[in-house]
């Protein structure tokens, strides 16, 4: 078909198209300057092209004539200055973006377009002046993005056959007070009313099904919603940061609530979670710091999972009622409940794999552990000052990482009889901590793992403990001195001991086979230290960081090994009358290179167990009397050598 165009600039910028005109083409006057464009009243064409006159930055007003039925794509997108546009009542399609970034419309009035069904994507979006939308009545589906970021707009009627609702239609429409979805619409897409925060009120249709994710996030207004029933399905953070909002009555037919679908909803309350529930999502209630109580119905094929932060900072959560068929519960599930005083486990959980369980909950003071629970996960009562005591069941193999961390008020721990390891810092900061009994099967004592606790007085089978990791006892100020000479001590780690306040003499086993810096430091009354005989002592071992703050140091027994390398050091606060020499340590009287029958000293006889030592003589004694003798004098007592400096 010949297309006839007649284009006449008149003043004022003006564009008159002529009657004869039977088509146009598309992106006819794209970025042209025109400011008003004149359509003949009988015109032969009957639709206006894509992009007609797409980001005319001068365009006032647009007069469509009668007969036009069709708008393409973008028509008059961007036309930054357009404030009206008569559209005619006979129109059939409005394209896609037609109205985009049209930001000085301030009224559309589409009512009389009785033959229009659809308002296509991103219509009317980012148009930011308009206040006032009237839609055909035969309308049928609102599409993604149709009324996006139109921020001033106050009122719509959703016209009674509209069907569905896409993905973003009405999102950041900040004046909307509010909605009301006629009974036919089924599904309300993606983030439809994301952003709406001036709604006060959303009445929803009782036959809608589904509820797209995002679907009415930071609606900060909202106060109170009733989920119909007819709703199967919603999407995630389907309400999340709805601030304001205190009630909401969910669907009986829901099956699921996914993740975050409520976080940060700040001024729900109270919520119950229906028997049709089967599962929930992670972050349900982050943040819902208002959620005072939840119920959650039982049923035999209900929830088993209380997954990762659900619950994390709802701060004035106090109850909550688990049914028997949680299985599982998640990463910092009831995080920072700063409410929460108790708790009851049901025995179904067998396993808990996922750390911080109640970190933070500062005013919990009982919880269950359930009874076919194998482990205590990392962190899981860690930051729980008011939590006094805890009975562990027989069935406890393991302990993590920082499990008690900072239970400053924990007074009483009955550890499972079956543990077997216990993480690094797991008591670390229980100050009121004074006494723990070690199961049988543990034999480390790792890093930093009663650090900080300043009121613990004993620790029981310590003699079975191999191992102490870097600050396993630091600063435990009222720990009274382990029997370490009956220990079957091989390692120790730096700042082991560090701040133990009541060591008075210590004497290392033999078995000893590694030790850190500073393991002593600050052991204020530390008077006698005896270093294994067997031990091959390296200037890294025993150094001045070592008896650092032991002011009341006098003696340091060193073996032969050592001595060479570290005789006459400067070893900080020690005020040392000397540094003693003894000789080697021979474990038993049959490790001997020659044949002795007693001790010179105390005329023992020597059997096959005895702890014997050689001196630099040659002359052999047992090893305690060396010791007890070292505190009167440093020569022989057969010879009368010299044998310690």
């Amino acid at each position: 078909m010949l297309i006839i165009q007649v284009i006449k600039p008149i003043m004022n910028n003006f564009l008159t198209i002529q009657p004869d005109t039977e088509k146009f083409r598309k992106r006819q006057f794209e970025n042209s300057n025109y400011s008003q464009i004149r359509f003949p009243k009988k015109p032969k064409f009957t639709k206006i092209p894509p992009s007609f006159t797409e980001n005319n930055r001068n365009l006032l007003s647009i007069d469509i004539p009668k007969n036009v039925k069709k708008i393409k794509e973008a028509a008059f997108k961007s036309c930054v200055l357009l404030a009206s546009a008569n559209i005619p009542a006979n129109l059939k399609k409005l394209g896609k973006s037609v109205f985009e970034n049209c930001r000085s419309l301030t009224i559309v009035d589409l009512s009389a377009c009785r033959y229009l069904t659809k308002i296509k994507a991103g219509t009317f979006a980012n148009c930011s002046k308009i206040r006032q939308i009237q839609l055909p009545e035969n309308t049928q589906k609102i599409a993604t993005a149709a009324f996006k970021n139109c921020e001033a707009l106050e009122e719509i009627i959703i016209p009674s056959n509209i069907r569905k609702i896409g993905n973003e239609a009405f999102m950041n429409c900040e004046s909307l007070i509010e909605m009301i979805i006629p009974n036919t619409v089924t599904r309300i897409g993606r983030s439809s009313f994301r952003g709406c925060i001036g709604i006060v009120e959303i009445i929803l249709s009782e036959n809608l099904q589904e509820i797209g994710d995002y679907g009415f996030k930071s609606c900060i207004s909202l106060k109170q919603l009733i989920i119909p029933n007819s709703v199967t399905k919603i999407g995630q953070q389907c309400f999340g940061n709805c601030r304001n909002l205190e009630s909401i009555v969910l669907s009986k037919n829901l099956t699921e609530l996914p993740n975050y679908v409520f976080s940060s909803c700040r001024s729900l309350k109270r919520i119950d979670i229906d028997s049709g529930i089967k599962k929930i999502g992670a972050f349900l209630f982050f943040e819902c710091e208002s959620l005072t109580e939840v119920v959650i119905s039982k049923h035999p094929t209900g929830i088993t999972t209380i997954p990762n932060g659900c619950f994390l900072k709802c701060k004035n959560l106090k109850k909550i009622i688990l049914p028997d068929t949680i299985t599982k519960i998640g990463w910092k599930a009831f995080g920072k409940c700063e409410a929460l005083e108790e708790i009851e486990l049901p025995d179904s959980i067998e396993e808990l794999h996922n750390e911080f369980i109640f970190m933070g909950c500062k005013r919990l003071k009982k919880v269950n552990i359930p009874r076919k629970l194998k482990s205590i996960p990392t962190g899981m009562f860690s930051g729980c000052p008011s939590l006094e005591y805890i009975c562990m069941p027989d069935d406890i193999e393991y302990i993590g990482n920082k499990a008690f961390f900072e239970c400053v008020n924990l007074k009483k721990i009955d550890i499972s009889r079956n543990v077997e390891y216990i993480g690094p810092e797991a008591f670390r900061g229980c100050k009121r901590l004074k006494t723990i009994d070690l199961p049988i099967g543990v034999t480390e004592i790792t890093m930093r793992m009663f650090a900080g606790c300043t009121n613990l007085t004993k620790v029981s089978n310590f003699s079975q403990i191999k191992k102490i990791g870097p600050g396993g006892f630091w600063n435990c100020k009222n720990l009274r001195q382990p029997d370490f000479v009956n220990s079957e001590l091989e390692e120790i780690g730096d700042a082991a001991f560090q701040g133990c306040f009541l060591f008075k003499e210590i004497i290392l086993p033999d078995t000893l086979e590694s030790i850190g810096l500073n393991i002593f430091a600050n052991c204020r009354d530390l008077e006698t230290f005896v270093f294994p005989m067997e031990l091959d002592g390296t200037p890294q071992s025993i150094t001045r960081p070592t008896f650092c703050g032991c002011p009341n140091l006098k003696t340091i027994f060193l073996n032969h090994k050592t001595i060479n390398r570290m005789f006459r050091k400067d070893y900080g606060d020690a005020k040392l009358a000397f540094i003693r020499y003894i000789g080697e340590f021979s474990k038993t009287k049959n490790d001997l290179p020659f044949e002795t029958t007693e001790c010179a000293i105390s005329c023992e006889p020597f059997d096959d167990n005895s702890q014997v030592i050689i001196l630099r003589c040659g002359h052999v004694f047992m090893k305690n009397n060396v010791i007890e003798l070292m505190q009167f004098t440093h020569v022989c007592p057969s010879c009368r050598s010299r044998f310690c400096y």
